[in-house]
């Protein structure tokens, strides 16, 4: 059999020398691949239990750096509605107390708050307090001496009713420094005993100094849930006797928290 004379393999030197360096240059990469440093220049990769951890996340505390994305803009949510029938909250003329047996009320206007005051101590409407909304009306009387007005808002909730009573209660203590009145008295705040809500009620009385009639302001608040009412009992006289908690406005006031539910 003859045999099959084998092919020549010879290569020459300068090829072996640039294979032996591409070699090595390929070891050289692989090594690396497989075994990366960490910051500090030890290698972790023949650890099997070792791993290269990301770089962590930074959050800026910078606001003007803050995201802008939706889910991370903060949205503001807007006051609750208010009560489309607020007015219907009001006290009608034949619910509201008279000065006397014979006071015959009458509803003059109903309407927006619309920055109106009521009485002789609010110094701020109620919306300028933090009402969404707030009506007022007025009341005439056949007797020229008597007069009326109630205000009733709606609050975003009833923590902010609270506040709001707490201003009114605030006004009271400050009320006489306000009034442009010789003789100015402010009588103290009484709490009425109601079965639900809260109300209470004051006289405020001024005039002319030793004028033989004076301003008798009776001032009613009451409040439940978010909703807060003021009413003001204004007449002219010599003199103001009710028993403590039968004041026209004290009576006013137990009758609107009815409204109030």
């Amino acid at each position: 059999m003859a045999l099959l004379r084998p092919v020549s393999s010879r290569i020459p030197r300068d090829r072996v020398a640039l294979g032996v360096l591409a070699a090595v240059f390929l070891l050289t990469i692989t090594g690396c691949a497989d075994n990366p440093r960490d910051t500090s220049g030890d290698a972790v990769g023949d650890d099997p239990s070792a791993t290269v951890e990301p770089p962590a996340a930074t959050t800026s505390t910078d606001p003007s750096e803050a995201p802008t994305t939706p889910e991370a803009t903060e949205t503001t949510s807007s006051p609750a509605p208010a009560d489309q029938g607020l007015e219907t909250r009001l006290l009608a003329a034949d619910e509201l107390a008279g000065a006397n047996d014979v006071t015959v009320w009458k509803v003059a206007a109903s309407g927006p708050e619309d920055g109106a005051t009521t009485g002789t101590c609010q110094r701020f409407d109620l919306v300028s307090v933090g009402a969404n909304e707030a009506v007022r009306r007025t009341f005439t009387s056949n007797q020229d001496t008597v007069e009326a007005e109630q205000v009733v808002a709606e609050f975003a909730d009833a923590k902010s009713a609270w506040r709001a009573h707490q201003v009114l209660k605030k006004w009271r203590d400050t009320c006489a420094e306000q009034v442009d009145a010789a003789d100015v008295n402010v009588g103290p705040l009484q709490s009425l005993k109601v079965d639900a809500g809260f109300a209470d009620s004051y006289v405020g009385q001024y005039g002319d100094a030793g004028a033989e009639e004076q301003h008798w302001d009776g001032a009613g608040i009451s409040r439940r849930g978010p909703f807060l009412s003021l009413v003001e009992i204004d007449l002219v006289g010599q003199d103001y006797n009710y028993p403590a908690g039968q004041e026209p406005a004290s009576l006013a006031a137990m009758s609107a928290l009815a409204h109030l539910g």
